[in-house]
């Protein structure tokens, strides 16, 4: 399989039908998702063991015309065949709110073939998460951090107009060393600084924008995500 710039492999041992991977997600909350896909005969796609899609017929028309295109929302609305793909047989009615979480996600594909055929089957898969929700201003403390109880991590102002105030607190020491670096939209390192207790980043070269906070403290490691006006 091949990469193109901002996507993933997803890989298996040889012979393995099951094509795992891990993906993080800042706030799930009014995802809109996109998946679209090819495959040589059947499929399921599960995130975070939710039965989320699956075709269930065989046959070349499968892989040699339009790809299988399902949009769901955060409301439980969905387009199944979006913008003249095809549908898939079945499609969950969960809404997306309640198959994304924060943190650490997993998608699985299930890709099953004839039992005739020698080999396991070829597909392309691709899944696009749109953020729906409304943008929200101030601090933030992410819910992994508030479950541990002895961390906790504040941004701001969010949104800001330049420089952005980080402070991370463990009720264990009184100074707290850790490393901020920072990602565009498209996942390109723009920036990374040292930080402490309390530390202020400036942020005013870079462009207006939608920008994720990867902050490491040990061995304790979170996101957060920052608006530039």
């Amino acid at each position: 399989m091949y990469t193109v710039p901002g996507s993933q492999v997803i890989t298996a041992e040889s012979g393995v039908t099951y094509y795992r991977n891990t993906f993080e997600i800042v706030d799930p909350a009014n995802i809109t998702a996109r998946f679209r896909m090819f495959v040589d005969d059947n499929m399921q796609i599960f995130i975070n063991g939710h039965w989320i899609a699956m075709e269930d017929d065989m046959g070349r028309e499968l892989w040699r015309t339009a790809n299988h295109d399902l949009v769901l929302n955060g409301d439980g609305s969905m387009d199944n065949g979006h913008s003249g793909g095809d549908a898939f047989d079945y499609v969950t009615a969960l809404p997306t709110d309640s198959i994304f979480v924060t943190g650490t996600n997993t998608i699985t594909l299930a890709i099953r073939n004839r039992t005739s055929k020698p080999d396991v089957g070829g597909f392309s898969f691709r899944m696009d998460l749109d953020k729906g929700a409304a943008k929200k201003s101030g601090s933030v403390v992410p819910t992994e951090m508030a479950q541990k109880g002895a961390n906790q991590l504040v941004v701001f102002p969010n949104p800001t107009n330049g420089k952005v105030t980080i402070s991370l607190n463990h009720t264990s020491e009184s100074r707290v060393e850790g490393t901020v670096k920072v990602f565009d939209f498209s996942g390109k390192l723009v920036k990374s600084q040292n930080i402490y207790s309390e530390t202020e980043v400036d942020l005013s070269a870079l462009p207006a924008g939608v920008y994720l906070l990867k902050v490491t403290s040990g061995s304790e490691s979170y996101s957060h995500k920052l608006i530039k006006n």
